[in-house]
Formats: structure tokens, sequence, C-alpha cells
């Protein structure tokens, strides 16, 4: 397999065993696609929502740092992949397989931050920064607790937009009180 390939899951038996396949051939990348679990033609956006988590956190596991979902099949239908796009963004995905031209700019808004977003990400970072460097692990960022954790994802995205970031917390709390 080359690297310019992704390969798509589309059993349940090959979502189960993604995370030992992924371990195996040092992929990490995949699109999920469910077509043996959707019965029926009418396919609703929940209704591969466990799936495509569980292919998620296989992807992340693996190191993906980039995991994309798989793609919406109505090609005429652009309600269906627009809320599709959104949910897969919302848990984690950051970008979707996608083959039918009519979805790429709905694909397009649903993954590119905002200005808004991006500057969120910065203000987390900053956060995060000064916190670390005042010995602690956690603070409270817009009324919610942010850690190194949500700092790297914000990093991720800033430099994957080309903006310099500060660098990731190094060593432990302890070693910082």
């Amino acid at each position: 397999m080359s690297a310019d390939e992704i390969p798509t899951i589309e059993t349940a038996d090959g979502t189960i065993k993604l995370g030992q396949f992924l371990k195996l051939a040092n992929l990490a990348e995949s699109g999920s696609h469910a077509r043996e679990l959707i019965v029926g033609g009418d396919v609703k956006v929940d209704e591969t929502f466990v799936m495509r988590s569980k292919v998620l956190m296989d992807l992340r596991a693996a190191g993906s740092p980039n995991p994309v979902s798989g793609m919406w099949a109505d090609i005429k239908d652009l309600t269906g992949p627009t809320a599709f796009a959104e949910q897969n963004r919302s848990i984690g995905h950051e970008g979707m397989l996608c083959i039918h031209p009519p979805h790429v700019p709905v694909i397009n808004k649903a993954f590119t931050p905002t200005a808004a977003d991006l500057e969120r990400d910065w203000q987390l970072v900053e956060m995060m920064t000064k916190s670390v460097e005042a010995g602690h692990g956690a603070t409270v960022f817009n009324g919610e607790m942010i850690d190194e954790a949500m700092a790297v994802t914000a990093r991720r995205r800033l430099d994957r937009y080309g903006f310099a970031v500060p660098a990731p917390m190094t060593g432990t709390v302890k070693e910082s009180l």
C-alpha cells in the first residue's frame, strides 16, 4: 500500500479490527463508509456515528495527525453532507473524503476554521502557556477548564494554518513547581 492510498472501512468486522490493522500496517489514515451497517437506502447522519467515532479513536491512537471521515454518497443531497461534515468536525475529524464535486464547497465550509476559531485557538494556547509557567496543569478559559491536551489540538490547527505558536509544555507540572 502506498502513502497515497487511504483504506476505507466498510464492514462491522473492519471497524472492530481497524486499530489492530493500523498498528500492523503502520498506517494512520482511513475513511469510514459503513456500507454493511446501513439497512435500506435512507441514510441519515447519526446511523454511522458510533462507527465513525471508533474509527476516529483508532486513527488518533495510531498517530494520525489529520484523520478524515468517509464520504456522503447521495450526489444531489447537500443537506446530508452538510450535517455529516459538521458532525464529523465536531467529534475530531479534520476532513472528509469526497468524490462528488457539488459536495466540495459544503465540506470546505465545514472544515475550514473561521478567523474567530483561529483567534480562540491562539488565546487558548496563550492562556495554557501562562498557566504552565505559573505551575498549573489546568486553568479556566472562557468559563471552561482547559489543559495541555486542548492546547495541543489548538497548536496543531494553528500550525496547519501557518501561525507560529508557543512550544508545548515540557516536563511535568510537578517539575514546574
